[in-house]
């Protein structure tokens, strides 16, 4: 194997063994080989090590997959950890309960070479949610033609593309992610933009996202607790423009009138089902929701956090 080479997979692994292997054969079935796999075995109490262990020894894999064993710290260390392992030109954050297309390096390479130069490529993805359904992950005519994104539209629409491209350079100057931040990743894409990362976005659809099960109306208000934090942390930092600022100040309102028109709906949802029983309040629910995209910008950011809540929560439970 190319003792560097093109990409880096990043995969956190916490209690994983029922659905890693999922994960791992979707890498082994890119269409493009010029990669590597870095799983950091984050203090797992289940099989997780010995499944990994396994895809490691497989011919096809070429030495390509590579496992690092550690005492718990959390999913934004052990994604450091493997980061610190990794050689490869460009880095994927990509997670254990995640899937990629068969062609996601093929087309994400094929979009570093027609728009040379950014630091962050992304695409768009699919959302499995809890009850079987799937989902696009970005929806509407935002999303069907190719774009840079900026800090300007992280303030105007929380963009977080969990499996995106991220050069070497952009992500080790960024640093380490903060462990400390529910919404870790949204703090990683603001230091990058405020590091001078671009971003180029493509219209294609190249993974799933996997949507967990749990109290959605408690993780959105995490959600919005830590956006606010990480906005107001912004603009006291002295990082930020003048004119950023006052965006930072805009999403702040914002996202309390979103969570306060959140709750009116679960309400509204809540009372329903009392009412009339379950069918009835789903219905309002698909109402709602074809009416209600002024909360869309903090939903976005709720999926994307979602996808990894079982985990993330595990490891910060057991590091406290």
């Amino acid at each position: 194997m190319n003792n560097k080479p093109r990409f880096s997979f990043l995969m956190p692994a916490y209690n994983a063994e029922s659905f890693i292997g999922r994960a791992i054969e979707s890498v082994l079935a890119q269409t493009m080989s010029d990669w590597e796999l870095v799983i950091t075995n984050d203090g797992s109490h289940d099989g997780t090590a010995a499944v990994v262990e396994r895809y490691c020894a497989l011919p096809q894999s070429r030495g390509r997959i590579r496992l690092i064993n550690q005492e718990n710290a959390g999913c934004g260390a052990a994604r450091d950890t493997s980061a610190q392992h990794a050689r490869g030109t460009y880095f994927v954050r990509f997670d254990a309960d995640d899937e990629l297309m068969p062609e996601y390096l093929e087309r994400m390479n094929n979009a570093i070479l027609t728009y040379p130069g950014h630091d962050i490529y992304c695409c768009n993805g699919i959302n499995r949610l809890p009850d079987g359904k799937t989902s696009p992950a970005r929806k509407g005519s935002r999303y069907d033609h190719p774009q840079e994104f900026t800090i300007d539209d992280l303030f105007e629409f929380v963009h977080i593309f969990t499996i995106a491209l991220y050069s070497a350079d952009i992500y080790h100057k960024v640093g380490h992610i903060n462990p400390s931040v529910y919404c870790e990743d949204v703090c990683f894409w603001f230091d990058c933009f405020l590091e001078g990362a671009t971003c180029q976005f493509i219209p294609e659809t190249l993974a799933y996202y996997t949507v967990s099960d749990s109290q959605m109306t408690a993780d959105f208000d995490r959600v919005a607790e830590s956006c606010i934090g990480i906005y107001q942390a912004l603009i006291e930092s002295g990082r930020l423009s003048d004119e950023h600022s006052a965006h930072a100040r805009a999403a702040i309102e914002r996202t309390k009138n979103d969570v306060a028109i959140f709750h009116q709906r679960q309400g509204l949802i809540t009372r329903a089902e009392k009412l009339f029983g379950h069918s009835a309040a789903k219905l309002l629910s698909a109402v709602i929701h074809g009416l209600g995209k002024v909360v869309r910008p903090l939903y976005a950011a709720l999926l994307s956090r979602r996808r990894r809540g079982h985990e993330s929560d595990a490891h910060q439970n057991e590091v406290k």
